[in-house]
Formats: C-alpha cells, sequence, structure tokens
C-alpha cells in the first residue's frame, strides 16, 4: 500500500513537471509580431527585407557606389566601422545564419532636434524562442561591453556601452514577439515596444497597406517612404530657418513604395505612390486621367 502511494506520487510529480514544461514552451513561443506592425508612425523610411547576404558579402566589398559614398563625405572610417561590425557578427554563427537566411529592416526617424537615427528588426522566431536570442546577444556582448537590463512596459531592455575592441558608442536592444529591436536611440526602442503593446501600426494605415500589396519579389529591398514625414529627413542638411520650406513635400502624396534593385554602379528604384484621395495632395491631379509617358534625358 505504501509502495502504491509512493508510485503514485513519483508519477503525480513526473506528469505535473511535463505540464508545467509544456506550458512554459508554449508561453515562450508567442505569436511573433509581423515587422511592419512594430514600426513607430514617427518612420520616414521602412526598408523591408533587406538582403543581408547580397549587401555584405557581394555589393559592399568592390561597389563603386560604396566606395564614392565614403569619399563625398569624408568618412574613410565608415570602412572600418562597417568591417568591424560584421566581424562581430559573423563571430556568431547563429546570428551570422539567421542574418544570412532571413534578412533584415531598418526604419529611419528623427530623434531630437536634428538627428536621423536608424531601428533595425530582426526576425528570429522560425529558429529561436525570445529568450534564446536574447541569451544569443548577451553572450556575444560578454566581456565586451557593458550592459544594463531594465523594464520598460514590462519588457526586458537592455542598454549596452562598447568596450575595447568593440563598436564604439552605445545602443539600446529587446527580444519579444519573434523580433529584436536595435537601435542608437533607446527613445526609438521604447517607441517601438509601445507600438507593438498598444496594436496602433503601420498595419491600420490604409495608405502603407494599399502599396505593400505592390512590393516586388526578388529584390534586394522593399522601400517604403512616409510623405508626411519626408521634409524631416533633409533637416540635419539644413538650416532650421529653411525648414518650413519643405513642408511641401508633405502634400505630394501619402505612401510610396519601391522595389530596390543594387548592382555594383548602380540602383534600380521601381515601385508605386498613394495618395489619400481625401486630401488635397498633388498627385490627385492626374485622378481619372489616362497614362501619359515621360521621357527625360
Amino acid at each position: 500500500m505504501v509502495k502504491r502511494i509512493i508510485y503514485g506520487g513519483l508519477f503525480a510529480v513526473v506528469c505535473l513537471g511535463l505540464i508545467t514544461l509544456f506550458i512554459i514552451k508554449k508561453l515562450d513561443k508567442v505569436e511573433p509580431v509581423q515587422v511592419h506592425r512594430a514600426v513607430p508612425g514617427s518612420a520616414i523610411l521602412f526598408a523591408e527585407d533587406i538582403d543581408f547576404e547580397y549587401l555584405t558579402e557581394s555589393f559592399l566589398p568592390e561597389s563603386r557606389i560604396w566606395i564614392d559614398f565614403v569619399n563625398i563625405i569624408e568618412r574613410g572610417d565608415l570602412d572600418s566601422i562597417l568591417n568591424m561590425g560584421l566581424g562581430q557578427i559573423r563571430s556568431s554563427e547563429s546570428l551570422n545564419k539567421l542574418l544570412l537566411n532571413q534578412g533584415m529592416n531598418l526604419s529611419i526617424h528623427k530623434v531630437g532636434k536634428d538627428q536621423l537615427s536608424p531601428l533595425y528588426y530582426l526576425e528570429y522566431s522560425s529558429s529561436h524562442s525570445d529568450n534564446e536570442f536574447k541569451n544569443l546577444v548577451l553572450a556575444l556582448l560578454e566581456k565586451r561591453a557593458m550592459v544594463n537590463e531594465r523594464k520598460y512596459e514590462a519588457e526586458d531592455v537592455y542598454d549596452v556601452s562598447g568596450g575595447p575592441g568593440f563598436v564604439s558608442g552605445t545602443f539600446t536592444f529587446a527580444c519579444l514577439e519573434g523580433l529584436c529591436l536595435i537601435s542608437s536611440s533607446s527613445m526609438l526602442v521604447e517607441e517601438s515596444i509601445r507600438t507593438i503593446h498598444a496594436d496602433t501600426n503601420l498595419g491600420s494605415v490604409a495608405g502603407f497597406q494599399k502599396v505593400r500589396e505592390t512590393e516586388g519579389r526578388y529584390v534586394h529591398a522593399n522601400l517604403y517612404i512616409n510623405y508626411q514625414k519626408l521634409a524631416e529627413l533633409f533637416h540635419p542638411f539644413l538650416k532650421e530657418s529653411e525648414w518650413e520650406k519643405l513642408d511641401m513635400l508633405s502634400t505630394l502624396s501619402s505612401w510610396g513604395e519601391l522595389d530596390v534593385d543594387v548592382k555594383q554602379e548602380a540602383a534600380t528604384l521601381n515601385g508605386m505612390t498613394h495618395g489619400d484621395p481625401q486630401l488635397p495632395l498633388f498627385l490627385g491631379v492626374f485622378r481619372e486621367q489616362s497614362p501619359s509617358k515621360l521621357k527625360l534625358h
């Protein structure tokens, strides 16, 4: 009788443990959020499905466009910074493989008075849980940077300061719902977290959805333009007194989508632009007109 009680108790403990493990696994495998549903409304540009493998292994090493860009802006250090960053990514086989297979996404925002900052989105739900990918990033940073952990809207957020031999400067990252959010601006990471939680994102914007339906496949990236914010893209390059002259850009259209095809000495942009018919936008002057051919030399 005693043996039966003991065996029954052990069996119950094992079953309870298995059930608990199953529940934990289910909770950890949260339905991943789509990238465009994490993009804050302040985005000026949003680049989706960037072909990381082509850009880093074929384009950048010999590209005339990249070489000329570095020379024009007189930032020869960009090459070394880029190579250092790529080297650190490649030091993690899992992270490098993920980027080669899945590519990456980013949005550009105006931060502060006249600064432009990118927000990167890495999708990992096909191969890692949130905790697994978070630990993967932390392992990559171990002994190479200072990491401060904090909470924001119940999510784990990490502020990172680069150490010797690591990319200089600071950045912030968070891993949730199948996405890793990374930016040099902690405010952008927090804004993205709020966007995910509030579910008020680009997915609910009719104009964005309309142009997204036209996106091309087998290209190096899909680029989305938010015309209502486009003027902010040029603020860092102009005196503040001239900013108001750029307001006309917001009257051109609502949203645009460009399929980006990058070659060694040229980049081809082909896509669609949508203007909200309820607004007095420049694109509206062509409404109900037949297409016309236009040739420029």
